[in-house]
């Protein structure tokens, strides 16, 4: 099978791959007991996932959580974008410290705001934790951007916070966290294609060489979509 890197996929193009992996499943009209397990196992899942992607939506928090990942996004950007221009400074000690931040963003992850919540917020605190550091905090004066740098700290705690909020609104109404749900599909799948995968390597079965096929092709072209959103 292919590899599914799902560090690439948002929440919603999770759920669109989940379920055209479900319906190739469902199509391939193979009548086994472990697959139609699996599948009746994926087919709930998918159904929960889509309650709690529901209720975050048609609530007023997941908007708080909208605006504060914008807030983010943009005082990270503009981190960047102040930094790329002092790297090209004639003035030799902003050049270097300018050099200095940005290969320390690029160790967590320069485009680290394009990723999923959980991913974007794990790379954030990492991040801030370093420019904490005695010698971050030096080049940050060198370049007076200490005010950007404590935006940044601002808003990734707000993001966090509402995010919270947003997950303590779903779980109180009788729901599940997305992530939660997220965990048990991807667990799901990675039997599916494991199952799968034995049929036609091990067993050598070529009748389930189509469905293998028609999964193969689900999965390169979410990849492909999901490097084009990405670019």
């Amino acid at each position: 099978m292919k590899t599914i890197n799902y560090h690439l996929l948002t929440q919603d193009s999770f759920y669109t791959f989940a379920v055209s992996f479900l319906n190739a499943i469902i199509d391939s009209n193979i009548n086994n007991a472990v697959l139609i397990r699996l599948r009746d196992s994926m087919k709930e899942r998918l159904n929960e996932l889509e309650n709690s992607m529901y209720k975050a939506t048609t609530s007023s928090i997941t908007k708080t959580v909208s605006a504060n990942d914008n807030l983010f996004n943009n005082s990270f950007r503009s981190l960047k974008y102040i930094l790329k221009g002092y790297a090209l400074s004639k003035n030799v000690r902003k050049r270097e410290a300018a050099n200095e931040l940005i290969s320390l963003i690029e160790r967590h992850g320069w485009d680290m705001h394009k990723e999923s919540y959980s991913i974007q917020n794990a790379k954030a605190n990492n991040l801030i934790n370093d420019l904490d550091s005695a010698e971050a905090i030096q080049h940050i004066a060198t370049l007076s951007v200490e005010n950007q740098v404590e935006e940044i700290k601002a808003d990734i705690k707000n993001l966090e916070h509402s995010i919270k909020e947003r997950d303590s609104y779903i779980t109180g109404n009788n729901g599940r966290k997305s992530d939660e749900i997220m965990k048990d599909i991807k667990r799901i799948i990675k039997q599916v294609n494991t199952f799968i995968t034995s049929k036609v390597t091990v067993e050598e079965d070529t009748s389930w060489n189509p469905i293998m096929l028609s999964i193969n092709q689900i999965i390169d072209r979410e990849m492909l979509a999901a490097r084009k959103r990405r670019s």
